[in-house]
């Protein structure tokens, strides 16, 4: 009697993708789950609290013909307008399940359309953000409670559909010891961001990075492909010149992760340029039954 009821429950597919990644069980793993026209928010954000990736995305049928799909993103705790990682994953997933018919496409996400475009060997995708990067303030951070091992920084807000707070780093040794402190969560909501990245530049090419989540459930992300995105702009502030840089993020977390950044001015225009994307590929597959 109990499996006669589970099979009248609605019944969706899904897929788990790691993602900035070449290698399973590395990067930031993501939960697709198909065909989710009808749910509702509250279901869409318990099916994520259950699956407790960082973002698990829902694709859902198109309200514009231009696009392939609708997103709605969530993380354990809350809906997010933009999110990369999920963007890269359901991309490839999209591709994958066109049987590599699409060589580009247009992604509707809550921040606005997202264009996608595909590497020759149909295994890395990058995307143009939905707004283009922009710092929306700076301020100075001195509270030791806020981040631990850290001494008074320079706190840069910016965006490019989704906020974020980014601190420099000497190196990478000092980003590893940074740590969040126990005002971390109160600081990241008055400002209204979704977390805390820090980072330093190894390179002209190389910045290592870690971010630390507003979200209690995620308190450390492998992967930020939409920071890496809004990071365009306070690098362009720094010089604006174009740039193609490697972001190494999820070291410390054991998920290794690298997020391809091509930033520079537009032309014409007094505004940044900026693709971001990566690699991913398929790690489970399954099904999830609704009551």
């Amino acid at each position: 009697m109990v499996g006669r009821r589970r099979l009248m429950g609605r019944t969706l597919a899904f897929e788990t993708w790691d993602v900035f990644t070449r290698q399973k069980f590395a990067g930031n793993p993501l939960a697709i789950v198909w065909d989710a026209d009808g749910l509702s928010d509250e279901q869409m954000q318990r099916i994520a609290r259950e699956f407790n990736y960082s973002e698990t995305v829902f694709v859902c049928a198109p309200d514009s013909p231009s696009h392939i799909a609708d997103l709605r993103i969530f993380t354990p705790m809350m809906e997010l307008p933009f999110a990369g990682h999920p963007t890269v994953g359901a991309a490839l997933a999209l591709k994958k399940r066109s049987g590599d018919a699409l060589d580009v496409m247009t992604l509707g996400e809550a921040a606005g359309p997202v264009s996608i475009t595909f590497s020759t060997d149909g295994q890395s995708a990058s995307f143009a953000p939905p707004q283009a990067p922009k710092v929306l303030r700076t301020m100075a951070l001195e509270m030791e409670d806020v981040l631990m091992g850290s001494q008074p920084a320079e706190i840069v807000i910016a965006s490019a559909g989704t906020p974020f707070a980014f601190c420099t780093m000497a190196d990478a040794m000092a980003v590893d010891a940074a740590a969040p402190g126990p005002s971390l969560a109160r600081f990241l909501e008055e400002l209204n961001v979704v977390g805390l990245f820090v980072y330093a530049e190894l390179s002209e090419t190389e910045i290592y990075a870690r971010m630390f989540c507003i979200d209690a459930a995620v308190a450390e992300d492998p992967a930020t492909g939409s920071a890496v995105a809004a990071l365009a702009a306070p690098l362009m502030q720094q010089s604006d010149k174009a740039r193609s840089i490697t972001v190494h993020q999820g070291v410390k977390l054991g998920r290794p992760s690298e997020i391809r950044l091509d930033c520079g001015p537009s032309a014409g225009e007094d505004s940044i340029h900026c693709r971001v994307g990566g690699p991913a590929l398929p790690v489970m597959f399954g099904t999830l039954t609704l009551d």
